[in-house]
């Protein structure tokens, strides 16, 4: 009898001990949560909708080794309402018409290097870059 009893006692310590234990880590746990969780900003910042992707800028390289139908298709409504608020015989309506009349062609073989920095410009300037 003696020996039951002591083993009893020893599995009472330890039941004892473990929901003593448990309950203090599960204040613990609740406590942390809380802490983390806040004010509810968590919950907001989950459900809120992704950013959408920033463009990348273009390049002058990218810009010279493309072709007229790239960019004509890429940039040519936004070049279009670009010169569109310039002067008609202004430059950049100069390099436009030169674009749309050479379809095929690399910007290379049409622009001149000052020509590829100003639509370079132009570009930038339609997409918000500068």
């Amino acid at each position: 009898m003696e020996t039951i009893g002591k083993i009893f006692s020893a599995l009472w310590k330890f039941i004892k001990w473990y929901f003593v234990t448990s309950l203090r880590w599960t204040l613990l746990l609740f406590g942390l949560i809380d802490l983390w969780l806040g004010d509810g900003s968590f919950w907001e910042w989950l459900n809120r909708t992704p950013d959408p992707p920033t463009p990348d800028p273009p390049t002058p390289e990218n810009i010279s080794r493309s072709t007229t139908n790239k960019v004509v298709k890429k940039y040519g409504k936004d070049l279009e309402k670009y010169v569109e608020s310039k002067s008609t015989t202004s430059k950049e309506s100069i390099i436009l018409e030169k674009i749309k009349n050479s379809p095929g062609k690399l910007i290379q073989e049409i622009l001149s290097q000052e020509e590829m920095e100003i639509l370079f410009e132009m570009i930038l300037t339609t997409l918000g870059f500068i």
